[in-house]
C-alpha cells in the first residue's frame, strides 16, 4: 500500500547513505531505516521477520548519470527483488524515486517525490 504521505530524512557521509522513512497508513505508522554504500559494495540491512526471525535486506548501488539506482534483494515469501531509481532536481530541492518490486511472482511500481524542507 502506498502511503498518502510518507517523510524521507537522507543523510550522506563519504560513501554512506542512510535514510529513514516515515509512512502513515490507516494500517498505522512505519518507520524504515536503511544504509546502502554508493560505490556499489554490498549493504546488509537485517530486519525482524515472522516470528523474530532476521531477514536480510542485501543492497548494491549503480549510477546511472545522476540517477542513483539501487536494486535490493532478499529470500522473502518466494524471493524479493526491488530496484529504486533516486533523481535529484536541478535545484537540489525534490528527489523523485521510482521504485519497481517483485515478490512471490507478484510486481508493483511506484513513483514517490520528496520537497526538501527549508
Amino acid at each position: 500500500m502506498i502511503p498518502p504521505s510518507a517523510q524521507l530524512v537522507v543523510t550522506q557521509s563519504g560513501k554512506q547513505l542512510s535514510y529513514e522513512q516515515t509512512a502513515t497508513t490507516p494500517a498505522g505508522t512505519r518507520v524504515n531505516k536503511v544504509s546502502v554504500h554508493t560505490d556499489g559494495t554490498l549493504s546488509k540491512n537485517p530486519v525482524s521477520g515472522p516470528n523474530g526471525a532476521s531477514i536480510d535486506f542485501n543492497s548494491t548501488t549503480a549510477w546511472d548519470g545522476p540517477t542513483l539506482v539501487i536494486t535490493t534483494t532478499a529470500d522473502l515469501n518466494g524471493g524479493l527483488k526491488q530496484v529504486e531509481r533516486w533523481t535529484l532536481s536541478a535545484d537540489g530541492k525534490e528527489l523523485t524515486i521510482l521504485g519497481n518490486i517483485a515478490v512471490s511472482g507478484q510486481t508493483a511500481s511506484a513513483k514517490m517525490s520528496y520537497v526538501k524542507k527549508p
